[in-house]
């Protein structure tokens, strides 16, 4: 399986995929990889300064890629990235129909703001919406659970 936790820059996406990714570990045990691909983590091993919109496009299919083969290879994947172009999730989706729910978080912080990405799509469908804002980790990670 595939969850990926996208939204604007400090919507949680981070520090909830951290929590999934123990809580994961506690329902399937330690046999089983779990993975959590993480954009500024990836923006640092693969060095992508650039947040154009090409350089956003590189970054998301990179971690599309590398989620992709760790799902088929029968991990379950975390993706916690901003994500912020429909037709990227699409993609994702396509090669993975049956594995990928995509929660989106939102968030009522003023100090996130400055850091918000102009052109973000929300999306048109999603698995679960979120608000990081009215709900605690355990409140959030019990939602996704109960996909």
């Amino acid at each position: 399986m595939i969850y990926v936790l996208f939204g604007q820059p400090e919507s949680g996406k981070t520090t909830l995929a951290n929590n999934l990714r123990l809580e994961l570990r506690k329902i399937y045990g330690p046999n089983m990889d779990i993975f959590n691909i993480d954009g500024d983590e990836l923006r640092s091993m693969i060095p992508n300064n650039n947040y154009t919109i090409a350089g956003r496009y590189d970054n998301i299919r990179r971690a599309n890629a590398i989620a992709t083969y760790l799902n088929h290879m029968g991990c379950e994947v975390i993706v916690s990235l901003i994500n912020p172009y429909e037709e990227l999730r699409k993609e994702l989706k396509n090669l993975n129909p049956k594995d990928t729910k995509f929660i989106y978080l939102l968030s009522d912080r003023k100090n996130k703001e400055k850091f918000n990405v102009e052109n973000f799509e929300v999306p048109k469908k999603t698995d679960l919406t979120l608000n990081t804002s009215q709900l605690n980790i355990q409140q959030c990670l019990k939602t996704i659970l109960d996909l």
